[in-house]
């Protein structure tokens, strides 16, 4: 039988008594990062599948949720760097809650993502870390909303990679190239009307 975490639920422990299965350790991690959210991990999961069309999207959010996507924190840990500071702040350590969540620059970018939002006549509540990470899994009505924050996330990873700092004007610039590789497959697909359904509020503005 596998070794249980002492992070486990009641229940994970049950099933890891009865059938021998063990939950993820980048599931656990999380778990004990947001120990106050309730995570739906099947939702979670499921939810890039339902509102990116470019398996590039996809993968990099499967990366994040698997805790695959290097950091100087990883990187420091197995000895390719000699520092685990923040590539933006460079004031604390870069682990993935800094770098998406905590790290001011990521703070500021993520307000005008709101505002962003906010000129096209979507309001949505302040984001939660929970929101940030994972997307909001209570936001079905608009799947627009959650594929802006996929692609935002996926944005701020590259800045980290290209040592830049996050810009609504270049995210913008990302969004309306996606805008018009998903209408071409829309086309395509003969699925018009439901990209439309999707990037309406997009679209009219």
């Amino acid at each position: 039988m596998v070794k249980m975490s002492y992070l486990a639920k009641p229940y994970q422990r049950s099933l890891i008594r009865k059938f021998g299965i063990e939950t993820p350790t980048a599931q656990l991690k999380y778990n004990a990062q947001f120990v106050s959210d309730e995570l739906d991990w099947k939702k979670i999961y499921s939810l890039p599948h339902r509102v990116a069309l470019d398996t590039k999207s996809r993968e990099f959010q499967y990366k994040l949720l698997n805790r695959c996507l290097a950091t100087n924190v990883l990187l420091r840990k197995i000895g390719i760097i000699p520092s685990p500071v923040c590539s933006f702040c460079g004031e604390a350590d870069e682990s993935l809650e800094h770098l998406f969540v905590t790290s001011h620059y990521t703070k500021k970018f993520w307000a005008e993502v709101i505002k962003w939002m906010g000129n096209l006549d979507i309001a949505i509540e302040p984001l939660s870390n929970k929101d940030i990470m994972f997307g909001m899994m209570d936001c079905n009505r608009d799947l627009f909303v959650n594929h802006i924050l996929l692609i935002a996330r996926k944005y701020i990873y590259s800045c980290r990679c290209n040592k830049t700092t996050p810009s609504i004007i270049v995210l913008d610039a990302r969004i309306k190239m996606i805008h018009r590789l998903e209408m071409m497959i829309a086309k395509s697909c003969k699925k018009l009307p439901i990209h439309l359904k999707k990037w309406g509020k997009y679209i009219e503005n």
